[in-house]
């Protein structure tokens, strides 16, 4: 757990620690492998779908559309379908490229993880959950139990939290949410496969309007 790590990097050499732990850090990838497949297969489209793309039929429909008149209501009309479509799968790409931006600055993961540490021993402290706060006001003495001393708690752990991670947030909202509107605005969602007998695809959409 967190709290006995924490524990154990004050009392013993950070080497000592790695290779005590080596065997569970090599079992760390399977199993964020194994959340993902599984979160994939409950709530994700197929990726095969998702990138799916006819630039040929995109092309041709962004110059039909344009021919009418009607490039803007063609690509609104394909981002509310994607959007609705894919919405996790764009939640993942936003989580994706904040995780790839996580891990390209090791000052962030260190300071995560003794954030993370110090509420995991500060939960898990007898004295945390039992011993309250005594606040002095005057002479009077009012004790804080465990939920208020969690929201106190909580207030600079969440500016802490802005200081660090705000600018790498809106990195990752600026890049991840370029690549999903781009996706969304140019993605067929009447297949993407070729000719199928559709015409020229966006002629025959057109007369549907937006959902």
């Amino acid at each position: 757990s967190p709290a006995h790590l924490m524990r154990e990097l004050g009392s013993r050499p950070v080497t000592d620690v790695v290779i005590d732990n080596s065997r569970e850090l090599l079992k760390l990838p399977a199993m964020m492998l194994r959340v993902y497949q599984h979160a994939a297969k409950q709530y994700l489209r197929p990726w095969g779908e998702f990138a799916r793309l006819n630039p040929a039929r995109v092309f041709q429909d962004l110059r039909n559309a344009a021919g009418q008149g009607q490039l803007q209501i063609h690509l609104q009309r394909n981002v509310a379908l994607n959007v609705r479509t894919f919405c996790p799968n764009y939640v993942f790409v936003f989580m994706a490229t904040l995780f790839m931006f996580l891990c390209t600055s090791p000052m962030l993961l260190g300071m995560l993880g003794m954030v993370g540490g110090g509420w995991t021993y500060a939960i898990q402290s007898e004295g945390f959950r039992n011993r309250p706060w005594n606040l002095q006001l005057g002479a009077v003495q009012v004790p804080l139990g465990s939920n208020m001393k969690m929201l106190i708690l909580s207030l600079p752990t969440l500016l802490f939290l802005h200081w660090v991670m705000g600018p790498l947030l809106w990195s990752a909202a600026l890049y991840s949410s370029g690549l999903n509107i781009a996706h969304a605005a140019l993605h067929d969602r009447r297949g993407g496969g070729g000719d199928d007998g559709e015409g020229d695809g966006w002629a025959n959409a057109s007369e549907e309007g937006l959902p």
